[in-house]
């Protein structure tokens, strides 16, 4: 069984996130795109179509482990990062 905390659901306002998934959509969504007060329309229209998009928008303090995650097989951010891959 895992230890990790489950994370918290993405809100609109808030913490400072980070995307962590590659650049999607001609460049609507940037890897490393930082959202500041939380997710603005256009990303959020991205997000409630995607899952995977979503679990790749994490706090800015969790980018290393996330980071570490998406790199490592077999953990769902690198399932979650692979099929956008694949969808690019």
């Amino acid at each position: 069984m895992s230890t990790k905390a489950k994370k918290k659901p993405i809100t609109a306002t808030g913490d400072s996130l980070i995307y962590v998934g590659p650049t999607i959509e001609h460049g609507r969504l940037s890897q490393y795109t930082i959202l500041k007060n939380g997710i603005p329309t256009h990303v959020q229209d991205l997000v409630s179509g995607n899952a995977d998009i979503a679990q790749l928008i994490v706090p800015v303090q969790h980018l290393t482990s996330t980071k570490q995650a998406v790199q490592k097989q077999g953990t769902p951010e690198n399932a979650a990062y692979a099929r956008l891959i694949k969808g690019v």
